[in-house]
């Protein structure tokens, strides 16, 4: 047997092996950067995903903020309204009620005019025929 108990044949196994070994490390070491740029780049891509969607809700809220106040003026506006409104009926109504007092004072006014143009002119004849009464004992 040769020195060191090798064949050639032995030495070419053993060197095949090696290189074999070398290959197979090559290729996990490429294939782990490969899956490393790979998640990096998912990495990345959800990051900008996550971020898109976030600024997608803030505007989403910003524009139900704006429409939110946009909402309560209007139902302020419609309030406000609503109460000059109501004050203008409760001042006609009170103008009207006044209305009413005034025409029943003045009818009022009017009736005690006549009722003092009755009993004068009731006077009046009263008067007339007892002094025609008197003026016809007299002779």
């Amino acid at each position: 047997s040769p020195a060191g108990g090798f064949t050639p044949a032995d030495l070419k196994r053993l060197d095949d092996e090696r290189k074999a070994r070398q290959a197979a490390y090559k290729a996990e070491a490429e294939t782990r950067k490969v899956e490393a740029a790979a998640a990096e780049k998912l990495r990345k891509a959800a990051e900008k995903a996550d971020a898109e969607r976030k600024r997608k809700e803030e505007e989403a809220e910003r524009k139900a903020a704006v429409l939110a106040a946009q909402e309560e003026k209007v139902r302020v506006a419609q309030e406000e309204k609503a109460r000059k409104a109501e004050a203008a009926v409760v001042a006609a109504s009170a103008a009207a009620a006044a209305a009413e007092e005034d025409t029943r004072r003045r009818e009022a006014a009017a009736r005690d005019r006549i009722a003092d143009a009755r009993r004068q002119q009731e006077d009046i004849m009263r008067r007339q025929r007892e002094g025609a009464a008197a003026r016809a004992t007299s002779f």
